[in-house]
Formats: C-alpha cells, structure tokens, sequence
C-alpha cells in the first residue's frame, strides 16, 4: 500500500503543487475522475469506456487505492491498466482500469495537459 504524504514537496520539481495556490486545479482534475465503487447497482453498460478492449497482462496490473479525507488509503480492487482514446470525445485520453476478474471499469479519468503526474515509489504514481 502506498506509503506517501499527500502534500510532500519534490524539491526538484518545479512543477509540485501545494494546497494553498492550486485549489482550483485539484477541483479541476477531481471533476475528470469517475472512481466507480466495487458494489455501486446504477452501473452505466452503455458507458463508450466499458466498450473499449483492454489488454490483461502481468506488465499492466495494477491495483487502485485512493486518499480518503480522512488521509488514509482506500483499496478499490486489483485490475489492468489503459491509457485509451475516448471513441466519443475527439483528442480526449482516459487512463481506465478495468477489474481482474470482470469486465467493470473501477477508475476513468479523463487525462488532461495540465496534470502532473509524479513518481512517488517506484511502483506508485
């Protein structure tokens, strides 16, 4: 499980965000983000990402966790990892997820130019 603090500073980076000036754009990229629960019954089998192949291979397993409020890390399940094209959406890329053991999208998020993506671990993003 990754072991991180969310508002640790890389003082490498020049492009690191804090809390304090990049509110807006934190709100910004949450709205591109569809973290689907394990149970959730209101499942969208029309969804043009659910449609989409995505490879089950050892080299793009992955497993999802997301920060809580409360800063503690919530496991969404083990599944394959995509960057895919959206069929519905011209020049727009989502990083999908798709479960192990079925075909349930746990995470779609929509990858936008401004984001910035950082290394944390060498197995966590």
């Amino acid at each position: 499980m990754p072991e991180t603090d969310a508002n640790a500073r890389n003082p490498d980076d020049a492009h690191s965000k804090t809390a304090d000036n990049n509110s807006d754009n934190i709100q910004e990229e949450c709205k591109s983000l569809k973290i689907v629960e394990k149970d959730a019954e209101d499942e969208d089998p029309d969804s043009h990402l659910a449609k989409i192949a995505i490879q089950r291979e050892v080299k793009n397993r992955v497993k999802l966790y997301v920060l809580c409020d409360q800063r503690v890390w919530d496991d969404k399940g083990t599944g394959h990892v995509a960057c895919v094209p959206s069929p519905e959406h011209q020049g727009a890329t989502f990083i999908v997820v798709r479960l192990e053991h079925s075909e349930k999208n746990i995470l779609e998020s929509r990858i936008l130019m401004d984001t910035i993506y950082q290394k944390q671990q060498v197995s966590a993003i």
